[in-house]
């Protein structure tokens, strides 16, 4: 991933459309910039599940650090007024065998509503945000490995903008399960 947005301000992306939205999303690729998250998402998460260990910042990047040769991922959501309202920790693997760069879930957990955490009061802005996050980055995985229940919003979401009349002909489709 060539292009890093270390920091959680707004994201360019479809910026013609700002004054419809209510959030704004981060692409974070760097430990750093993972680092800057900390007290904000302990924060969130504390409002969302009332602190739980398999989703605490901690976990996170003890999750991070074990894995090798992938490429964090994670997106950070914002409401207008710069408060942090959305985390979907992902990271990117590269299969040995065929090439495929994976985007999976960064938050292994048996608790499957705590791998996205998200402001209630938020969570239509939060899911379309990270959906529109997903296809903006599109070119940086070639699939999506995402087994949650309840995801068939976002699943939607990415499906729609990674449709023909929003992807340059020369991209390959998005497979999505």
């Amino acid at each position: 991933m060539d292009q890093a947005e270390t920091n959680v301000s707004r994201d360019t992306a479809n910026a013609g459309h700002d004054e419809c939205r209510a959030a704004y999303g981060a692409w974070i690729t760097t430990s750093e910039g993972l680092e800057r998250l900390g007290a904000e998402w302990q924060e969130l998460l504390h409002e969302v599940a009332g602190g739980s260990d398999a989703s605490s910042f901690d976990s996170i990047c003890k999750r991070w650090r074990q894995q090798t040769g992938a490429e964090l991922a994670i997106i950070a959501v914002r409401n207008t007024a710069g408060r942090l309202v959305g985390l979907a920790p992902f990271y990117v693997s590269c299969s040995l065998r065929d090439g495929v760069r994976r985007l999976s879930f960064l938050a292994e957990t048996g608790a499957h509503h705590l791998k996205i955490l998200i402001d209630a009061r938020f969570e239509d802005a939060v899911i379309q945000e990270i959906a529109r996050m997903l296809a903006h980055h599109r070119h940086e995985w070639d699939c999506i490995d995402l087994s949650l229940p309840g995801l068939m919003p976002l699943i939607d979401y990415v499906n729609a903008m990674a449709s023909p009349a929003n992807v340059p002909a020369a991209e390959p489709a998005a497979v999505i399960r």
